[in-house]
């Protein structure tokens, strides 16, 4: 299998969610949602996408971190023909009820979510609704809070998957549908779902458990160069070069939770450790699962040098050999009972540990799980 084969690299020259306000944000009003307490700002400013600019109403929250909670940012696109003084309500009763948890300490982070009721419509249309919590995005004039969230508005199956703790996925496949890095920083009404729970079925974290502990990531080197110069290229094609070592990295205030999984660990079923994107990473996996294909999504700047993804499955037994690769939009690790043993080791221990892959067992692209950053 050829590197070309295994992973497809696309460079969809994405908008980047950082700075991509275009004009000067007009302030239109400032609501108090909770008397004295909670006060929400809304402005309407314009950002800028691969397919064109579009218009928006951002809505900010102040008065979330008196109770612990981040401040919540929701940006929503502007339905053409409407007037920017003409922004809905109906979105402060939401600011209210995440506040209304958050007094009661049942807060929200990155890859947090919320699943509105069944029969509660959202800007007077039914369906399965809810919010994903991801990093804020920046908007040139407008005031984003130190440490904000942003809520982006799921529906459909998208509210199912959440549940299952897949926002990773659900994030980049946001990003590859709509060409901005690392995740479009608005919500459309009007969108489809770009995930399924049927989608999901074909997936092999459908046959693996699901671990999702905030604090660990996993990356690989890579080396990604654009072919569009070439003769005869198509636009955006690049060739990718990976380096020999996946490196799995478990913050220190994960380790103790990690640490008490371990009993559970034993067995010899696959475990999918849900990870966190590496934030020194600007190249991120995504998966198309109808083509089957992996694709790296990055900002205009173009791949750098890590790639990260969504999990890494730690699968071991018998017949099991070292080595391992890129499956989808994670990686996947294959650990021989001695190698196993060493890993759960080093987690115990926090320590790092390194596994080299069995010379002939390597997928291409890949090679040695280095768990580091335990310390």
């Amino acid at each position: 299998m050829t590197l070309k084969n295994l992973i497809a690299y696309l460079s969809l020259a994405f908008a980047s969610s950082m700075g991509v306000s275009q004009e000067k944000p007009t302030l239109l009003y400032r609501a108090e949602v909770v008397p004295g307490k909670l006060f929400v700002t809304v402005y309407a400013h314009k950002i800028e996408t691969r397919d064109g600019t579009i218009s928006c109403w951002s809505y900010v929250s102040d008065g979330m971190e008196r109770h612990g909670q981040h401040e919540i940012v929701f940006t929503i696109r502007k339905p053409s023909g409407e007037a920017a003084k003409d922004f809905p309500r109906e979105l402060f009763q939401h600011f209210g009820i995440i506040c209304s948890f958050a007094e009661k300490g049942n807060l929200v982070d990155v890859g947090g979510f919320s699943i509105f009721r069944p029969d509660m419509p959202f800007l007077g249309k039914k369906g399965k609704w809810g919010l994903m919590y991801l990093p804020a995005a920046k908007f040139a004039g407008v005031e984003i809070p130190a440490n904000a969230l942003t809520a982006v508005l799921i529906r459909d199956d998208e509210t199912d998957l959440i549940q299952r703790m897949l926002f990773y996925r659900i994030a980049t496949s946001f990003g590859a549908a709509y060409k901005h890095y690392p995740y479009p920083s608005w919500s459309d009404l009007d969108r489809k779902a770009v995930v399924s729970t049927a989608q999901f079925e074909k997936s092999v974290l459908n046959h693996v458990r699901l671990l999702r502990i905030p604090g660990i990531t996993v990356r690989m080197a890579s080396e990604a160069k654009e072919l569009s110069s070439k003769p005869g290229a198509r636009w955006g094609d690049t060739h990718a070069k990976f380096g020999d070592e996946i490196i799995l990295c478990i913050s220190r205030k994960a380790l103790p939770r990690i640490q008490a999984y371990l009993p559970d660990l034993s067995d010899k079923v696959p475990v999918a450790l849900l990870t966190d994107p590496d934030s020194g990473a600007d190249t991120r996996l995504s998966w198309l699962p109808d083509s089957g294909k992996t694709i790296g999504i990055f900002p205009n700047s173009g791949p750098g040098r890590w790639v990260t993804g969504g999990f890494i499955i730690l699968s071991h037994g018998e017949s099991i050999t070292d080595g391992g690769g890129i499956r989808e939009d994670g990686f996947v690790m294959g650990l021989s009972p001695a190698s196993w043993k060493k890993v759960k080791e080093s987690i115990a221990a926090g320590l790092p540990v390194k596994i080299p892959p069995r010379r002939g067992r390597l997928i291409p692209g890949s090679g040695v799980l280095s768990s580091s950053g335990l310390g």
